[in-house]
Formats: structure tokens, sequence, C-alpha cells
């Protein structure tokens, strides 16, 4: 089985700090918005006291779990069927034959183009539901996603199951 490239961990990891931001942005909004409401100034301090403490709990557990994350994500593509397993304390085991693949597609967004990586998604008929990666990223209704692998890679495994689709 393959694993992801080191490098996909630091998109992970951006993409949690971006979140990060924001979510601390509205901590900020929010305090501010009650300290002038309440007229006490002094939650102000707290509050950024808090926001820093809250800030550096969440870098650190994003840093961990992007490890995690890292350490449990395999794909392999073998003659009948692509198989992809993730996850870290729940488990995923997909199993996808080409017979079933109507699509296969590579996406970039911003992030991961100035990185140059890609992903790839599966596309089978009749599915419906959400296929993740276990971050905060692609929300695709792509059976099956290999996330965050060098472009050349991701081209040439889309060219390759493409290959053995087309064989069936």
């Amino acid at each position: 089985m393959r694993k992801l490239p080191t490098e996909a961990k630091l998109i992970y990891r951006i993409h949690a700090g971006i979140g990060l931001l924001i979510a601390l942005f509205f901590i900020w909004v929010l305090t501010t918005i009650i300290a002038l409401v309440s007229e006490t100034l002094i939650v102000l301090p707290i509050a950024f006291i808090g926001s820093i403490l809250f800030a550096v709990v969440i870098a650190v557990l994003v840093f961990v779990f992007s490890n995690l994350w890292h350490n449990n994500w395999f794909y392999e593509l073998t003659d009948s069927e692509i198989k992809i397993h993730y996850g870290i304390i729940s488990k995923t085991y997909k199993t996808i034959p080409y017979t079933k693949i109507q699509n296969v597609d590579v996406h970039q967004g911003l992030i991961e183009r100035i990185f140059g990586l890609a992903s790839v998604n599966i596309h089978t008929a009749g599915y419906a539901g959400f296929a993740g990666y276990g971050g905060g990223r692609t929300i695709s209704l792509a059976e099956g996603v290999i996330p965050f692998i060098p472009l050349e890679e991701a081209q040439s495994l889309s060219k390759e199951m493409l290959a053995k689709i087309k064989k069936r």
C-alpha cells in the first residue's frame, strides 16, 4: 500500500490553521461585543489570554492529529480495484472495483497548487455520500478521494485508473 507524501501533513496543517484563525477571529469579535455591551473592559485582556491559550492547545492538537492522520492513510491500485484505508479512531476500508467507476478527476485547490499537490476524486454511479479524508478540506460526492499527492502522481493515477476502466 502507498502512503501519502510528507507534504500532505503540511497542507492538512495549513487548512486546520486557517480554520483556527477564523475561530479566533469570531471569539475576538464576540468578546469585544460582550465587553462593550457590559462596559466591563476587564473582559478583553482575559479573553485575549484565553484566546491565545486556546490557539496554542488547538495548534498542538492539529500537529499531533496531522501526524496520526498521515500515518493512517493508505491507498493501492490492484488489477481489479482501488483500495483506500484511512482513519485514526474510526477506521475506513474502501474497495472500489474498476467496474463501478464512472469518472476520475484531479482537483487542485489554491494551497495545493502552491505546493504542487492535487487530490484524485473517484466517482461511481449511484454514490451520494460524503467522501472525506478525516480532515476539514474536501466535501466531495466522490466515493473515494486520494488527497494531497504530487500533481504528476495524481495525473498518472488518474490515467492508470481510466486505462483500467476501459479494459473492463
